[in-house]
């Protein structure tokens, strides 16, 4: 009944909002949209890179599933990293979950996803790729969230780009696209903002970018720099002892976060072919507790919510990119060399109180209250990755019938990942509950006195990698388009774990190789200027790895060894590459003299020896086994329309099915969802959007109405499958389907751009990505949205 009521009053709410973009449309007096040499509105073109072609491309002529979005509209849906640009973007789900309280984000785009080595989406800062393995001792990692301050745009490329992008574009590829230094013109942005949420304390931030010529046509910069204070909404609470519930608040709306962003650009041009752009970025989230709220021990409809650790939680995650671009324009051969550095420097800490005291006498609450009551562990990844590609394109001459782009990929990747757990007073209730000393009762004593698990990993993974695209005009309107892309790497992984829960002191090492090839074909048709309809086949792949820990000496996980053995799991260090197809139609049309644009694509993807984590009963850990295949079928479509002279209509709307369609004893059966269900891809997405410009005196002035909505994805999930004993959790719920209207009132004054806006208008709170420690824990952690916020804010350009 609770879900129902507010599904009819979400309705009842958008109705509202359909009548109120219709009576716009006949009483705006103005406008102020883009206007052509005949003084028709009409919607805007976006200039795209990603066929890193030798020039940019019309997103209307690309025969790929993306979406972009231009500064413009990233300020209009008042977005502050890709989280919220992800909500927008049909068949794309960012997802964050809570796993002893760390807060774990991941990218599924098709409903390909899974958190294991590297992840099935790429993200890349122009042409630098930034990436972090996952593996057993950092739980996955979490996907870097960069800030889209100061960007010229977001371009979301949909199915595998492979050929291009290489491994970690499996499904999908997101391109963060920086504002360029100007050698003619000076440009000055500032923007500053502030809010207010329900039951929660206030956000404020301010950032500027500038730049210009320092020597005409000859040198420019480009520097920028944000701060954002997010308030929190969620009380960091003591928990209470051995039963459910806040025994005291120890800090009041503890979710905050700051998120400090620099960077600074140069681009030198000593001659008419040869430039040089140098620039560093320079980001960093501190993130005081997570924002996951303990289920049992809040209130929401009250505004009351609780996060009920018995220890700090806190995260600081500090990501640098430096990155020299050069081009030499060779008359009909354009050559491009970018050479990257990625740091990344990821602290985060993890309440394991309710893990360990679960395990050990069955409830997951603090059992005596006392100050060194608590499990903790402290985890930590660092990244230093050094990457190159060199690449040449033809230049677009309109005599010839071919175009094409070649080149080469290089990486050095280094990351150290570690995972440190404390339970200072666990030998003393071991002592008390038992009778016994705990090392008797493990075998083996604290390492160093101290740590009951210490894990460190060391990952060393180096890729070579050559890619072509060609096009062939059959004709002057259809095209045929070959790529391919072959890749060798190489992978050295090296662990140490100590500590009873490890079974002692053990170093381990392995490698991991291999060659995959991943081809495309693609046929477009340019029917006429603004109508294109395209097919294409791709192939995706993701590398191999290593399981850095496979086996320890723990009883238990020797005993549990041979049950899996006879599954057919063999117990390895290195896993193979997982690989996907994925066909693809669609068509991009223009029509009512450029006021109605349509891009719709309809896709399915087999995806097989999938990259899939299992616990290991009485060992500790996951390993990473090859896994079953599954299917997604699905279609994207995204509507632009301008209403009269001054209304602007936008849509996007998603359909993903994605199941397995073979059955793997004890953990996944065909048919049943390949996420969630916490997490899982909703089956149906959609996105409407209305601007209304009118004036105020003599003022122009807009509005902005928006509803984001989620389907609900009831399974089945192997979760839900008794049979899958190794998944099986039935205290999970699925997400349920959510609507979040978002407002915005605003007025351009000159080079001001002033607005009132309303997030998450009707104040809801979805209970989403559930979690706990394991199965039957009956400890249930959640998030759901921000409160209502309310806030203003204004732009400066001059």
């Amino acid at each position: 009944m609770y879900r129902r009521s507010h599904f009819e009053s979400a309705v009842r709410f958008n109705g509202g909002l359909l009548a109120l973009t219709l009576a716009a449309a006949n009483f705006a007096p103005s406008g102020v949209l883009a206007q052509d040499s005949t003084g028709q509105s009409q919607l805007e073109e976006i200039i795209v890179t990603a066929t890193k072609a030798a020039s940019g491309t019309d997103i209307a002529k690309v025969p790929i599933s993306i979406t972009a979005f231009d500064q413009d509209m990233i300020e209009t849906l008042n977005a502050k990293d890709f989280t919220a640009l992800a909500a927008r973007t049909p068949g794309v789900v960012l997802t964050e979950t809570q796993t002893f309280g760390l807060a774990l984000t991941n990218i599924q785009i098709r409903g390909i996803s899974s958190r294991t080595s590297e992840p099935t989406t790429g993200m890349y800062l122009n042409d630098t790729p930034f990436t972090t393995i996952g593996n057993n001792t950092n739980i996955g990692g979490s996907v870097a969230q960069p800030v889209v301050f100061d960007l010229e745009r977001v371009e979301v490329l949909r199915g595998p780009q492979g050929t291009l992008f290489g491994s970690t574009a499996e499904g999908g590829a997101v391109r963060l696209i920086p504002n360029a230094p100007s050698l003619t013109t000076p440009s000055h942005y500032t923007r500053v903002e502030a809010g207010s949420t329900t039951n929660g304390d206030a956000s404020y931030e301010a950032g500027y970018a500038g730049g210009g010529p320092i020597i005409e046509d000859k040198l420019g910069y480009r520097v920028s720099g944000w701060y954002r204070q997010a308030g929190g909404w969620i009380n960091h609470c003591q928990p209470a002892v051995r039963q459910a519930g806040c025994l005291s608040v120890i800090e009041e709306d503890a979710n905050w976060n700051t998120t400090t962003a620099i960077r600074g650009a140069l681009t030198w041009a000593p001659n008419d072919r040869l430039t040089v752009e140098p620039s560093v970025s320079m980001q960093s989230l501190v993130a005081n507790d997570p924002t996951g709220y303990e289920i049992l021990a809040s209130d929401p409809d009250n505004g009351i919510w609780n996060s009920d650790h018995s220890t700090d939680e806190g995260s600081d995650d500090d990501i640098t990119i430096a990155s020299v671009k050069l081009e030499w324009d060779l008359k009909n051969v354009l050559a491009t060399n970018v050479t990257s550095l990625v740091k990344r420097d990821y602290k985060f800490h993890a309440d394991y109180t309710q893990y360990q005291d679960f395990a050990f006498f069955g409830n997951p609450y603090p059992l005596t209250g006392a100050a060194d009551d608590f499990g903790l562990g402290d985890y930590g990844i660092k990244q230093d990755d050094l990457t190159e590609e060199f690449r040449v394109a033809s230049a677009s001459a309109d005599a010839s019938r071919w175009t094409w782009v070649a080149g080469v990929f290089l990486s050095d990747q280094k990351q150290y990942d570690f995972a440190h757990v404390i339970h200072p007073n666990l030998p003393d209730l071991v002592l008390a509950n038992y009778g016994v000393p705990i090392d008797q009762v493990l075998g083996v004593p604290f390492y160093l006195g101290q740590w009951v698990a210490f894990n460190d990993v060391n990952t060393e993974s180096q890729q070579v990698a050559v890619f072509g695209n060609v096009d062939f005009s059959i004709t002057d309107k259809l095209i045929l388009t070959m790529a391919g892309r072959s890749t060798h790497y190489d992978q050295h992984v090296t662990s140490f774990i100590a500590g009873p829960f490890n079974g002692g002191t053990q170093f381990f090492e392995a490698d991991a190789s291999g060659n995959p090839f991943t081809p495309k074909v693609a046929l477009s048709f340019q029917a006429t200027d603004r109508t294109m309809y395209y097919v294409n086949a791709a192939k995706g792949f993701r590398i191999g790895g290593v399981n850095p820990q496979i086996d320890n000496a723990q009883p238990a996980c020797q005993a549990a060894k041979p049950g899996y053995i006879a599954r057919g799991l063999v117990f390895s260090h290195s896993f193979e590459p997982d690989s996907l197809w994925s066909y693809e139609a669609g068509v991009k049309t223009r029509l009512l003299e450029n006021r109605l644009s349509i891009d719709f694509s309809a896709y399915h993807i087999d995806w097989e020896d999938i990259q899939n984590p299992e616990g290991v009963a009485g060992c500790g850990f996951s390993m990473i086994f090859n896994l079953g295949e599954a299917k997604a079928n699905g279609f994207d479509l995204a509507l632009q329309a301008l209403i009269g002279e001054h209304v602007r209509f936008n849509t996007m709307l998603g359909r993903t099915d994605a199941q397995y369609t073979t059955t793997v004893q004890g953990l996944v059966t065909s048919g049943e969802e390949i996420s969630g269900p916490g997490f899982a891809v909703p089956p149906w997405t959609a996105t409407v959007g209305t601007e209304f410009n009118f004036r105020i005196g003599n003022h122009d002035s807009y509005a902005w109405i928006e509803d984001v909505y989620r389907a609900e994805n009831d399974g089945r999930f192997n979760s839900q499958t008794p049979e899958d004993v190794a998944t099986y959790d039935p205290l999970l719920p699925v997400n349920p389907s959510s609507n979040m209207v978002n407002l915005r009132l605003g007025m351009r004054l000159k080079a001001v751009d002033a607005s009132l806006f309303v997030n998450n208008a009707t104040d809801e709170h979805p209970v989403l990505s559930v979690g706990h420690s394991f199965y039957p824990d009956p400890r249930l952690t959640a998030v759901t949205w921000r409160p209502r916020t309310i806030g203003v804010n204004a732009t400066f350009r001059y």
